[in-house]
């Protein structure tokens, strides 16, 4: 007789052989190379047990562990992210709704590459000074905690 193993990976299976209408003493082996009669912290497979009794008398069985079901580990999806960018053209403000993330920093680049602005977001509406950029396209980014890019786009400043 023996238990299976209780999930796939734990090794914890085992085997016992229950000895009856021989003469003791005994001789245990074990395909493993134990010789109890009860083996333990078994992987999955097939173990041989053989007894040999004071009279040279000998039985041999096996008993298979038998793998335990993979448990799986639950994947938590990606979260949404909606950026809505408001009004696109602006002129000395501009909106960013961020809906799906928390705690975000923007950062703003001019047409050249060049950081502008640099923002830490805390709340689904911020409400961002553009009075200090001149005419053109700008580029944002927002990065969430542990530097994850979560959304990116431009917008225009037309005064």
């Amino acid at each position: 007789t023996g238990t299976d193993e209780t999930q796939a990976g734990a090794n914890d299976g085992s085997a016992t052989v229950t000895i009856s209408g021989a003469a003791p003493p005994y001789v245990i082996s074990w395909s493993n190379f134990e010789i109890t009669p009860t083996i333990s912290n078994l992987p999955p497979g097939n173990y041989t047990v053989t007894v040999i009794d004071s009279l040279g008398c000998y039985a041999t069985a096996t008993y298979t562990v038998v793998p335990g079901q993979i448990i799986g580990v639950f994947e938590q999806p990606d979260p949404v992210i909606t950026v809505n960018v408001y009004p696109n053209p602006a002129v000395d403000m501009i909106n960013f709704e961020i809906t799906g993330a928390d705690h975000v920093m923007l950062y703003v680049y001019d047409f050249a590459g060049r950081q502008v602005k640099e923002i830490a977001i805390d709340e689904p509406i911020e409400e961002v000074d553009a009075s200090d950029l001149v005419n053109g396209m700008y580029f944002y980014q927002l990065v969430g905690a542990g530097n994850d890019k979560l959304e990116s786009g431009k917008f225009v400043i037309l005064k």
